[in-house]
């Protein structure tokens, strides 16, 4: 049975909190997302030690989250958040931690990721699917893919505070509840030096990638929808062409080299994803090509010539899920190939036809 916490949690309520836990928000507040103050968090983010310190004190969680599978079932009433390149990692635990428990939470466990989206707000006041890991114990272990989830990131979320709701439903786990938790003041692994800070909105006008020193526009765009006997439709996967310039980092092209990118889906699926597409989704990048490229002749593009992926968001302003639908969005996303420092690596609005 799926395990809702809602207004049942109002009378788990300890009028005395332990040390280390915040106050458990009202379970009409819970309905509705989570609304507790931040001073706490903030007074504990302020006096931490850095993860690699000790000893390191732990932080103030509040947490209300159940993970069932099977017959095994674990409480998890803690938590603490980390930022590694860039995206939020979350571990919510059963026992109070700190920020020295970076890179393995006690067990039991349940983990996610959480990429950085529009402003670098960590999706704050959207929902979406995200990849989750559970441990329980020793020996039941799942990595729980995006289509399964729904997290309701809080319009609080912030760079010090992971504010939301879960739910996980699978043939043999579920899980459900809310969180707040800290963020650890010092990365665990920083993001590189030239991070920019995503856009909350992308530029006016249709898609550019910026490579190197070139700029390349968008020439065409499918949105490829798969089928699923038990989630239905659903949009996976988002192939751009771009139109091809004379030369691209230093190298003269020839005539028939494509420039393209796979962008995949990585947020929510199936029957429920049509809805959410309208709020900033995550996407994972990948520049791909064909053809090619000046004395390389028959064996298509080197490397690093047209090369990266990386982390972004994609709303959707318009899309049906029948082929031969049109489809309009704007994506936003960075990567880690021959790109401008402090610059956005792919940035605007694409439309184009839904295939399958």
């Amino acid at each position: 049975m799926l395990v809702m916490l809602g207004g049942a949690l109002a009378g788990c309520q300890r009028s005395r909190p332990p040390p280390g836990e915040l106050p458990l928000p009202a379970a009409s507040d819970a309905a509705v997302g989570v609304v507790v103050t931040d001073a706490a968090l903030a007074v504990a983010v302020a006096d931490a030690s850095p993860a690699d310190a000790t000893p390191s004190p732990a932080l103030p969680s509040n947490v209300r989250v159940t993970v069932r599978d099977g017959a095994k079932e674990a409480e998890l009433r803690y938590g603490v958040a980390h930022v590694a390149g860039g995206a939020m990692v979350v571990s919510l635990v059963a026992v109070p931690v700190s920020c020295a428990v970076w890179p393995t939470p006690p067990t039991p466990y349940l983990s996610f990721t959480v990429p950085r989206g529009p402003g670098d707000r960590y999706f704050a006041g959207a929902t979406i699917g995200l990849e989750t890991f559970t441990h329980l114990d020793a020996s039941d272990s799942r990595l729980i893919g995006p289509e399964a989830t729904r997290f309701t990131l809080d319009a609080g979320t912030s760079k010090t505070t992971m504010k939301g709701s879960l739910v996980v439903t699978t043939s043999t786990t579920n899980a459900g509840g809310t969180f707040v938790v800290a963020v650890c003041p010092v990365p665990v692994d920083p993001p590189a030096d030239h991070q920019p800070v995503l856009p909350a909105a992308a530029s006016p006008g249709p898609l550019m990638a910026r490579y190197a020193d070139t700029t390349v526009k968008v020439a065409s765009a499918s949105l490829h929808v798969a089928r699923d006997d038990a989630q239905g439709r659903y949009a996976d996967e988002l192939f751009v062409s771009f139109v091809t310039p004379p030369a691209l980092g230093g190298e003269v092209l020839e005539s028939d080299v494509k420039l393209e990118m796979i962008v995949t889906l990585t947020g929510a699926r199936g029957e429920q994803q049509r809805p959410l597409m309208t709020k900033p989704q995550p996407v994972w990048f990948r520049l791909t090509g064909r053809g090619n490229w000046g004395d390389y002749k028959g064996r298509g593009l080197p490397r690093p010539a047209w090369t990266g992926e990386g982390a972004g968001w994609i709303r959707f302003a318009s899309v049906g899920f029948t082929p031969g639908d049109r489809f309009a969005a704007e994506l936003v996303a960075d990567g880690n190939g021959l790109i401008v420092p402090g610059t956005t690596t792919i940035d605007g609005n694409v439309r184009g036809v839904v295939i399958e």
